[in-house]
């Protein structure tokens, strides 16, 4: 395909993502709104104060740097990928060390074992930050739409049952862990890269001299 079909393309599934998912999340927001209470509301955006830091950390401008420099190999992906995950996972641990003092310092004892959950939610989605990456680089946003779409809806009717059950802030908890699980899933299934098992530190220090103002950008 010719880059100006390939561009055009992209901008049109990439519109329709996000008019897609917005609309869904519109009315999944506007049944969840009359289902729980403004509090509910008010304890996620506490943990995504914390979550959206460590996110940051996760990525490390790597995305950015996957995207711009044009003729990265395997080995510089496969490095992403483990460092992600690594840094996921400690991410992870750290929240999960650090979650009673939140919750001892907003005086919400709920918040510990909400940030254990959201936790996990960071270290699964390092699992599909690289694919993202390379469907995005190569203008491929039909399947980021898909992927996305289905992960909304299916998400989204799970937190619209589970606070019709009265599961209160845990309904908006399980919206955010299901729709990463899902997401992550769809995205193995229908792009083909797969990491190999190779590190390389000159490839991470590479990368990082292209990312390291992405990230500072992003902090």
């Amino acid at each position: 395909m010719s880059l100006t079909y390939k561009s055009l393309s992209a901008v049109f599934w990439s519109g329709v993502d996000i008019l897609l998912r917005q609309s869904l999340l519109f009315f999944i927001s506007i049944l969840l709104a009359r289902l729980l209470s403004p509090e509910d509301f008010g304890v996620l955006a506490i943990l995504y104060l914390f979550i959206s830091i460590a996110s940051v950390f996760i990525d490390g401008g790597f995305s950015s740097a996957l995207i711009q420099c044009q003729n990265t190999t395997v080995t510089d992906e496969s490095t992403v990928f483990f460092f992600n995950i690594g840094i996921g996972l400690l991410m992870a641990l750290a929240l999960c060390v650090v979650a009673p003092w939140i919750a001892a310092f907003f005086e919400m004892s709920v918040l510990q074992n909400l940030t254990y959950v959201m936790a996990l939610n960071l270290f699964i989605s390092a699992f599909g930050s690289v694919h993202i990456t390379l469907l995005t680089k190569a203008l491929h946003f039909k399947t980021i739409m898909k992927a996305g779409g289905m992960a909304t809806l299916c998400s989204g009717l799970l937190a619209v049952g589970l606070a019709w059950w009265g599961f209160g802030v845990w309904s908006l908890i399980w919206q955010t862990l299901v729709s990463s699980l899902i997401t992550v899933l769809l995205l193995w299934w229908w792009h083909p890269w797969r990491p190999r098992w190779e590190f390389s530190l000159s490839s991470l220090g590479y990368l990082f001299r292209f990312g390291n103002f992405m990230l500072l950008s992003s902090l």
